[in-house]
């Protein structure tokens, strides 16, 4: 589908039926440079602030309107991709990396279910999977580094410990489902274990 086609600061703008993408928490030089780079691509692209996060997604992204940037309510940066599929995604990412302004922040799309969240529930959502997956690569690291761990001799106590630790671990992670908390829990008891192991051979 064709999307309406206007001017705004000499860039071309298009409506709703296109690729869009709203931005999040950047500091105004990096919104600005962010911003250029993408309309310059045929991307719409607009700067949102605090101002909109008590309007849903969907209200946000049909206004033709620059907002106010500000942002105070939510630490952490966002793009909202609207009109992309994921490899479109990934080539827009690819796009800024190599121009200088690499995003680094939270990529969520906007859909059919999200559309009627208020954006400041869709940001908030979205900050915590962020976190919570994060977390999940540092715990699937420490998984990782307990191959080789020598559990032959030593104290039956810790090399239990050490078992229970990482049985739950892993369970939690295959599970698919959890919270920031239940990972940070599991994390640390198979750290402390691990310790607890490896003081027995030095």
């Amino acid at each position: 589908m064709t999307g309406q086609i206007f001017q705004r600061n000499g860039l071309i703008r298009y409506n709703k039926y296109v690729r869009k993408i709203l931005i999040y928490g950047l500091d105004e030089p990096n919104a600005d440079k962010t911003q250029n780079i993408l309309e310059r691509q045929g991307i719409a692209a607009y700067v949102i602030g605090d101002d909109v996060l008590d309007q849903t997604v969907n209200s946000v992204f049909n206004a033709e309107e620059d907002f106010d940037g500000r942002h105070q309510e939510i630490q952490q940066s966002f793009m909202i991709f609207d009109g992309f599929d994921l490899n479109g995604v990934l080539s827009t990412l690819d796009l800024l990396r190599r121009m200088g302004a690499e995003f680094d922040g939270v990529k969520v799309m906007r859909t059919d279910i999200n559309s009627n969240w208020k954006m400041k529930d869709l940001l908030k959502r979205t900050k915590e999977s962020f976190e919570v997956s994060k977390k999940a690569i540092v715990l699937n690291e420490v998984i990782q580094s307990c191959n080789g761990i020598d559990l032959s001799g030593g104290d039956a106590k810790a090399r239990a410990e050490f078992k229970k630790a990482l049985t739950d671990a892993i369970k939690l992670l295959q599970s698919g489902s959890y919270v920031p908390e239940q990972v940070d829990r599991v994390t640390h008891n198979l750290t402390a274990a691990m310790k607890g192991v490896r003081k027995l051979y030095n």
